[in-house]
């Protein structure tokens, strides 16, 4: 059976083997920026298809700007180009649009048709190299994310390199989001999300948001971001050919006007060299395949500071399970007990197994945790410290009314109805009919009955050892 098993093997690997010869001889791509992979989605071929062209003409007109006025006339240039023609698709989308402040600073309002305020609102902070685009610009992405979520969506006109930088800016979207704070919303009913530069700007601003001690937004959307301004990733050696957009030495000028050198590895201009450990929201970050945007750094440091597990709840326990619940996790592996909260739980119930999806986060700093390894879990619904409790085996129920057997003073047989609280179990809570003290039949009732004379035993249970209860 080895020996088959061995034979099959070697050709197969014959068999790749001689594919990949024949796929070697095929000629390579010429142009990597205009290559367009045969395995993605038709959909997808039709976005790259129609965008190509365009970024590729753009890419051809590209100058790289020296002056203050050559970055001027390359922002007025982009912003005359697609701000006039955002606004008009989002007024055939029927999404309302308002211009208005907050902290000071310039954003855009834009609001879905049927708007119902939930009280919850997104922040944008727009993309451009961090030299180009504006919030108006941008409304195309608002109005999708407005549509898709049916949320309030507030862009942020943040002053662009050179007349701003890193630090200018990040104190813009903080001052934004501070105002909301302001208006009455939790931070966690804010969102955040911003592409490319807007989203290395959002993730910067909320390391500044934590430093400066002011509660960060309940989760984050980073599509694409630019992590380290340095450009030290792979990919901006492996990938710089290949990246439909992005030229080299013009985002080298871009990223020079934003932040000085000496200052490009402060985590607030480049979030990659910022402490994920002390905290970060739930974040969202996407790339492609061929950006050579340093998006995946970003997503290593933030994956080993915190673990999730995903537990299913059963129907019955599920409204007694609460955001920021403690929950015990026995790992074996460790011989140890962790302690986590739930963090997030499913809206919907499973219909086949009636099961709710809870989620459990744990801090994992320490790095001792690590994915696939198994855990025993303890989730405590309900707990009533120091109260009257009785082994569930003493009592005998009849619908809503319960019942025990207790031995009096005299050592006779009496019946006492009484009301019951939560139970895990094993032992039940008495909220009334007993006292402390009292003696309760445990054993087979139906070996006494009321006014027998008996010689009872008493016996202690393990709670009753170990914390002095009854």
């Amino acid at each position: 059976m080895s020996c088959q098993g061995l034979a099959v093997e070697v050709a197969a690997f014959t068999a790749l083997m001689s594919v990949g010869t024949s796929l070697a001889d095929e000629p390579a791509p010429t142009n990597l920026r205009s290559f367009i992979p045969v395995t993605i989605s038709p959909e997808a071929r039709a976005i790259y298809e129609k965008l190509l062209p365009v970024v590729a003409a753009h890419r051809a007109e590209a100058k790289i700007p020296h002056t203050l006025a050559e970055f001027d006339a390359l922002h007025d240039g982009d912003i005359a180009r697609t701000e006039a023609g955002a606004l008009a698709a989002l007024k055939s989308l029927n999404i309302a649009v308002r211009e208005t402040q907050l902290g000071g600073v310039n954003v855009v309002e834009s609001t879905p048709p049927q708007y119902r305020d939930d009280h919850t609102v997104l922040l944008h902070v727009h993309g451009g190299g961090f030299v180009l685009g504006s919030a108006k610009s941008s409304l195309r992405g608002d109005a999708s994310m407005a549509l898709a979520t049916g949320k309030r969506i507030i862009s942020i006109d943040y002053t662009v390199a050179p007349r701003g930088n890193w630090r200018i800016v990040t104190d813009q979207v903080v001052a934004v989001y501070k105002a909301m704070l302001a208006q009455g919303y939790s931070a966690k009913s804010i969102g955040m999300f911003g592409d490319s530069a807007g989203g290395t700007i959002v993730s910067a601003s909320v390391l500044k948001m934590r430093d400066q001690g002011i509660p960060t937004p309940g989760a984050l959307v980073l599509l694409s971001p630019c992590v380290d301004l340095n450009l030290n990733g792979d990919t901006e050696t492996t990938l710089r050919d290949a990246d439909p957009a992005l030229d080299f030495a013009l985002n080298k000028a871009f990223l020079a006007a934003y932040a000085a050198p000496e200052d490009m590895t402060n985590p607030y201009a480049s979030p990659i060299y910022g402490d994920f450990t002390k905290g970060f929201p739930p974040a969202l970050i996407q790339a492609g395949t061929t950006s050579s945007s340093q998006s995946l750094p970003i997503v290593r440091v933030a994956e080993v500071s915190k673990l999730r597990l995903v537990v299913a709840i059963p129907e019955s326990v599920a409204p007694s399970i609460h955001l920021g619940d403690a929950v015990k996790v026995r790992v074996q592996a460790l011989n140890r007990d962790i302690e986590g909260k739930v963090s997030r739980f499913a809206d919907l119930l499973d219909q086949q197994t009636r099961t709710m999806e809870t989620e459990i986060d744990f801090d994992n700093r320490s790095g001792i945790l690590i994915p696939g390894m198994y855990a025993e879990t303890e989730l405590t619904l309900q707990s009533r410290p120091k109260t009257l409790t009785i082994p569930l085996a003493t009592v005998t129920r009849n619908g809503t009314d319960a019942k025990v057997r207790i031995v009096d003073s005299a050592n006779t047989i009496k019946e006492r109805h009484i009301q019951l609280g939560i139970d895990d179990g094993t032992l039940v809570e008495v909220i009334s009919g007993l006292n402390e003290h009292d003696r309760v039949v445990l054993g087979n009732a139906s070996q006494f009955y009321k006014g027998q004379k008996v010689l009872p035993k008493e016996i202690k249970l393990a709670a009753e050892k170990d914390e002095g209860q009854n």
